[in-house]
Parts: structure tokens; C-alpha cells; sequence
């Protein structure tokens, strides 16, 4: 976990916005599918997806989370992409595998400028929360990465958005969740990054 995880959570908390009137509905996800994109080993029995090129591998679930795709971004096989999502649509998260050349921007600091650049494109009304590079525990292991938090709405209703950004040798593994909030924005928070980072634990990349 962060070393300042309690801060981020009590920093969604203090500065949501309004909860909705009524609970969320579930948001748009891709359906399941188990065919093998480029660069994939698909398990017929267990399900799991092994990426060829790391040796990850991602279970068909994970916790409380249910994976809903597995999709190849170039024609390598090295750009790679993994989503999950909670039964019931509060939250859902996407797990990036790629090569830190890929973009032209291998440098972690200014990668992670580009990530967040692109949320705050791409989201109307996103406020940023927290931003912070630090060491990350995951699994036992302790890394060097960069973290953000979020708010805005999603479909009209208040969201909390975190991306993690952890340089691993020539790879970058970057993650994007989304929850809904609830009305408990503190606990949603709490709940949004430990899930987050327990996620992260299924890539088995040495630091």
C-alpha cells in the first residue's frame, strides 16, 4: 500500500463531489470473452490468459472482480491490455502492459504528465485530487511509481478515478479503475485504492 494511502482515500472523501439520489446503474463494460488476442495463451480449463511475451498471468477473476476483456494493441504482441470488473458495475479497472519506448516517452515522470493530460482530456470536470510518486508495496514487493486520484461524473454521476503508473525494467504497467461514489466518499475511496492495488499484484514483474 502507499505510504500515504490514508491521506489519498481522506483526500477523495473531503473533496467528492454530490453523491447521486439514487445508486448507480451499471456502466458500459465489454462483454467476456475468452478468445486469444495476439500474444495470448489461453488455458481451456482454468481460463486464465498467460501474456506470452512476460509470463503474466491473468485469472478469469480475481477477488470479488470478474475479467471482461483481453485485447492486443499493436502487432506484436507487446501492447496489451486486461479488464475486471466488480458484479454489479461499481467498479471496474483496466491493466496496461507495454513497452516504455512505445509513444516515444520512456521517461516515467513525464509518462505519467501524459496520463494524466489524457484524463483530464478526456473527462469533462475532472478535478484532481492527489498526485504523488513514491514507493508502492504490492504483493511483497516494493516499487517506484506514480500515482493520481480523480472526481468527476460519469453519465451524471460522481465517479473517483485513480491511475497508477510502475516503470518495471522496459515495461511500463499502468492502471486505470473507476468507482462510483456512493454517498460514503471516504470508504469508496479506501475502497477504490485497495482494490486497485491488490489488482496490481496479479503482474508478477520483478522490480
Amino acid at each position: 500500500m502507499w505510504l500515504l494511502s490514508a491521506a489519498i482515500a481522506a483526500g477523495i472523501g473531503l473533496q467528492a463531489p454530490a453523491a447521486p439520489s439514487q445508486p448507480p446503474s451499471t456502466p458500459a463494460a465489454p462483454a467476456s470473452q475468452d478468445a486469444k488476442p495476439l500474444g495470448w495463451v489461453l488455458d481451456d480449463v482454468s481460463g486464465e490468459m498467460t501474456h506470452e511475451s512476460t509470463g503474466v498471468r491473468f485469472p478469469k477473476g480475481h477477488g470479488d472482480l470478474v475479467r471482461a476483456n483481453v485485447t492486443t494493441g499493436d502487432d506484436q504482441g507487446q501492447d496489451v491490455s486486461v479488464t475486471y470488473g466488480r458484479p454489479g458495475g461499481i467498479y471496474w479497472a483496466t491493466v496496461y502492459l507495454y513497452p516504455r519506448k512505445l509513444g516515444g516517452v520512456p521517461d516515467p515522470r513525464n509518462h505519467f504528465g501524459g496520463v494524466l493530460d489524457e484524463i483530464e482530456r478526456l473527462h469533462d470536470g475532472a478535478h484532481q485530487q492527489q498526485a504523488l510518486e513514491g514507493e508502492l508495496a504490492v504483493g511483497g514487493r516494493r516499487f517506484h511509481g506514480y500515482l493520481a486520484v480523480y472526481t468527476y461524473k460519469t453519465d451524471g454521476r460522481p465517479v473517483a478515478s485513480l491511475a497508477v503508473l510502475v516503470p518495471v525494467g522496459e515495461r511500463f504497467v499502468k492502471v486505470r479503475a473507476t468507482r462510483y461514489l456512493t454517498g460514503d466518499a471516504e470508504g469508496d475511496g479506501k475502497d477504490l485504492l485497495e482494490t486497485t492495488i491488490d489488482l496490481l499484484s496479479i503482474v508478477q514483474l520483478e522490480p
